[in-house]
Order: C-alpha cells, then sequence, then structure tokens
C-alpha cells in the first residue's frame, strides 16, 4: 500500500469537498455542463487528473461521448487504481467502488472516501 499516495489522495478529495467540485462515485471521468469546471469524476478519477499523480504516471485514458477511465502503466480502470496506490483487490474495492458506501440515499461525498482512507490506513497500522 502506498501511504504517500493515500494521504495525498485525501489533500485532492479536501480540495473536490471544499470547492464542490463534480463527485459522482458512479463514473470515473465524465465533461459536464453542470459544474464550473466542465467535470465530474469519482474518487480514482479526481485522482487521474491531479498533476502530482500525473507525474507519477496515473493518467486519464479517453473515450468516444466524453467518458474517460483512468490509466496507469498498461492497466485501466480498477486494476490502474489498484496498482498505482498499490492495493490488494479488496482494499481498492472498499474505497473505489460506490456500492461499498451503504448510503440510503446513495449521495456519497469526498468525505465519505477520505474517512474510509483513514480506517484502510488506520487497520494498516494496527496490524
Amino acid at each position: 500500500m502506498n501511504v504517500t499516495r493515500l494521504l495525498h489522495l485525501i489533500t485532492v478529495l479536501e480540495r473536490v469537498e471544499r470547492e464542490r467540485l463534480g463527485f459522482n462515485m458512479g463514473i470515473w471521468h465524465a465533461s459536464t455542463d453542470q459544474h464550473s469546471c466542465g467535470t465530474t469524476c469519482c474518487a480514482g478519477g479526481w485522482a487521474a487528473l491531479d498533476p502530482v499523480f500525473n507525474a507519477e504516471g496515473l493518467a486519464l485514458e479517453h473515450y468516444a461521448g466524453g467518458i474517460s477511465t483512468p490509466a496507469f502503466g498498461d492497466r485501466t480502470h480498477y486494476g490502474a487504481i489498484q496498482e498505482f496506490f498499490g492495493l490488494e483487490v479488496e482494499s481498492a474495492v472498499f474505497l473505489f467502488n460506490p456500492n461499498t458506501y451503504s448510503l440510503l440515499n446513495r449521495d456519497i461525498r469526498p468525505h465519505h472516501v477520505i474517512a474510509n482512507i483513514r480506517e484502510l490506513l488506520a487497520s494498516q497500522k494496527e496490524s
């Protein structure tokens, strides 16, 4: 697990929350007209837009229709996120799969993902 990258992801998501940027855990990345920046992303999508992470090799792979997914090396989607953050499959699902977040209204916000990152990091310190 790459703790440094996960801690930086917290910083990225805090900015998304603070600036009320488009956030939707159901899509990696999509261009929209709903937000001033024209973009809506999940946690993985925002990570793939971050300049620090871009310099370390995480990027977006673009598809027709304005949809994109994270890419790292020769991997895309969850595989890219899993490899980039050095996560086991279960941990990647815990952080990046919208079904992990058991909210009745399914309105998952960045602070929910931040809480899961902190929980994961704390569990690693205990083991």
